[in-house]
């Protein structure tokens, strides 16, 4: 905890720099700095140049890093829910197709079956096909 640091400080050059970063305000802030004399007034010059600096301020403004964090968040549920649906549709493709395949297969075997003059009771009980099913394969 940096506010120890200003009681546990014996260098007087440490503790003075522990109550600039500890400053609980700019008038606090303002105080310490120009304490350091004409450095001080540099570096209370630049902390006023800095805060009226768009860009600066940009970096710091919280509608705006709120705003980051909910685009961040959408996006990311953006890519989980597409990688998610990617993953479904790539597993019901693969399901499908095996699916397409087995059956094609099935019904190739059983238009061999038949052409090789193998009953069609034959046909049924080893595929377990109803005969009207074969029959719509033929």
């Amino acid at each position: 905890n940096l506010e120890k640091v200003r009681e546990v400080c014996y260098d007087e050059g440490v503790k003075e720099i522990a109550k600039i970063i500890t400053s609980k305000d700019y008038k606090e802030l303002e105080k310490n700095v120009l304490k350091m004399g004409k450095l001080g007034e540099k570096l209370m010059n630049e902390v006023e140049n800095l805060s009226k600096d768009e860009y600066i301020l940009g970096l710091y403004d919280k509608e705006l890093e709120e705003k980051n964090i909910r685009e961040s968040i959408r996006l990311r549920a953006f890519d989980n829910g597409f990688n998610d649906g990617f993953d479904k549709g790539k597993q019901d493709g693969f399901n499908n197709g095996f699916t397409n395949g087995f059956n094609d297969g099935v019904k190739n075997t059983i238009k061999n079956m038949l052409k090789n003059k193998i009953s069609i009771e034959v046909i049924s009980e080893v595929t377990g096909l109803t005969k009207k099913e074969i029959e719509k394969i033929k």
